[in-house]
């Protein structure tokens, strides 16, 4: 329903994943499959992209969709355009990540948790950060259901920055 809703054009997946995806969204829907795992000299930046793969966007050009759980029972995607991602993104920067980071001439590059569940609008906080340059250290959901392991993965990864719930605070350690 969702990708035919939001007119997916290309879903970005994994190989093992292809036939089965495959299967969900058919030919009919039009839907071209991207494995990254299998894209090799590309995915790892080593090949030029060329002028027809560059796409410039306006502020107002739609940055993605998230899907809400639908108060009819039927999900509704709300869409979000880009400057509604960079105005989070900055604000993040300057209220948050700056004074954490240092000034810009000797800016620490931070650890940052990938706590929310991509599905979630939380999730979109925490990946924006790859635009400053942070490194994304993804929590397992398991990780993220259990107070002690919780910890002890955010101590072992070195994760310096956390963005959590308020329920996950709680959790005995």
């Amino acid at each position: 329903y969702i990708i035919g809703d939001a007119r997916v054009r290309v879903l970005l997946t994994q190989g093992k994943l292809e036939a089965e995806l495959e299967e969900i969204v058919g030919t009919e829907l039009g839907v071209r499959l991207i494995c990254v795992d299998q894209m090799g000299e590309k995915a790892s930046g080593k090949e030029e992209l060329s002028r027809s793969e560059l796409v410039m966007t306006k502020g107002e050009s739609l940055a993605y969709v998230i899907y809400t759980s639908g108060s009819t029972g039927k999900p509704k995607g709300m869409m979000i355009e880009h400057r509604s991602a960079i105005n989070l993104w900055r604000g993040l920067e300057r209220a948050i990540y700056a004074t954490l980071a240092g000034s810009n001439q000797g800016r620490k590059q931070l650890r940052v948790s990938l706590n929310a569940p991509l599905p979630f609008d939380a999730s979109v906080q925490e990946w924006l950060m790859l635009l400053s340059g942070h490194t994304l250290v993804v929590i397992p959901g398991e990780e993220r259901q259990d107070g002690e392991r919780l910890l002890k993965y955010i101590r072992e990864e070195q994760v310096e920055v956390v963005d959590c719930v308020p329920s996950q605070l709680k959790m005995p350690i």
